[in-house]
C-alpha cells in the first residue's frame, strides 16, 4: 500500500491461495475482473483510491471477512452482497452512496458498518436485520430520520 499504482495486472487472479490484499493509498481507478477469482481472500483493503465502480465480481469472494472501500468514488454497491456471508467489517466511509442495496440485510455476521461522509438520504428498515452489528457510523450524510428497526440491534 501507499504507492502510486494505477493498474493491477489481471494475473493477480492466479494468486488463488491469497488471504489478504492491501492496495489502499494508491491511484487505482478500476480493478481487473480476475480479482474475483481470489476465492480464499479474507481481507481486502482498497481504501483511498479513485475507484468509482467495482469492475470485478466482488460477490464471488465468499470468504471475505474485512472489506475496506473508504475514500473512493463509489455511487453504488453490487446487488449480490448477500453472498459475502462471512463479512464482519465493511468500511464505506467517504464515497458517494445514496442508498444501500436491499441485499445488505443478508450480511448477518457484519459487526462494523461505516457509512460516514456519503450522500445517504434514507436508511432502509432492513438495517435492523444486521443483528451482529456493534458499530454503525452515519455522520455527515443527508439523513433526516432513522428507521424504527434500528431498535432491533441489541
Amino acid at each position: 500500500y501507499n504507492n502510486s499504482i494505477r493498474e493491477v495486472p489481471s494475473s493477480i487472479g492466479k494468486l488463488q491461495a491469497l488471504r489478504e490484499l492491501a492496495l489502499h493509498n494508491n491511484k487505482l481507478q478500476s480493478l481487473p475482473r480476475d480479482l474475483g477469482r481470489l476465492v480464499m481472500l479474507e481481507t481486502l483493503f482498497l481504501d483511498n483510491n479513485n475507484i468509482v465502480e467495482l469492475g470485478f465480481d466482488l460477490c464471488a469472494l465468499t470468504n471475505l471477512t474485512d472489506l475496506g472501500l473508504n475514500n473512493n468514488g463509489l455511487a453504488a454497491l453490487p446487488l449480490g452482497l448477500v453472498n459475502l456471508g462471512c463479512l464482519m467489517t465493511l468500511d464505506l466511509t467517504r464515497n458517494r452512496l445514496h442508498e444501500l442495496p436491499p441485499s445488505i440485510q443478508g450480511l448477518t455476521l457484519l459487526n462494523s458498518l461505516q457509512l460516514c461522509n456519503n450522500s445517504l438520504n434514507e436508511l432502509s428498515p432492513l438495517i435492523g436485520n444486521l443483528t451482529s452489528l456493534t458499530l454503525l457510523t452515519l455522520d455527515n450524510n443527508a439523513l433526516e430520520s432513522l428507521p424504527e428497526s434500528l431498535g432491533a440491534l441489541t
